[in-house]
């Protein structure tokens, strides 16, 4: 959906948690994420070993509306949707605000989005 050169925020994100030693699939993920690179640039964020991949336990409905609110505290990150909070991911994220849906990468954002806004306090009622 957003993203900049070390970091995006997809609103469908698949991912695969492998073992360090033997590379085998331990566990799927699914969901909204946040993912930064976090030494370097990647062709596309989470492709280098130095990636920090953060997914909320949610998955945007398709042909739905709904309202996400993403809430930045130090050291917590909130996912509210239509003002609920459905999950807190235990590290703060700071939203990639460079770019903006587009074909930078496969899994871009398709859909309509009715508003967008960037508050400097944290109320995710508003």
């Amino acid at each position: 959906l957003m993203s900049s050169d070390l970091g995006t925020l997809f609103m469908d994100y698949n991912y695969e948690v492998r073992d360090k030693k033997t590379k085998a699939v331990t566990e799927k993920k699914k969901g909204v994420a946040f993912v930064r690179d976090t030494y370097d640039k990647a062709p596309t964020p989470g492709n280098t070993d130095h990636s920090d991949i953060e997914i909320f336990n949610y998955q945007v409905p398709l042909n739905t509306k709904v309202k996400l609110t993403f809430v930045g505290y130090q050291n917590k990150t909130e996912l509210y949707v239509d003002g609920e909070l459905v999950d807190t991911i235990k590290k703060q994220m700071v939203c990639p605000l460079e770019i903006l849906g587009g074909d930078k990468y496969t899994q871009s954002f398709l859909g309509i989005m009715h508003e967008a806004a960037v508050y400097d306090y944290a109320d995710p009622t508003k």
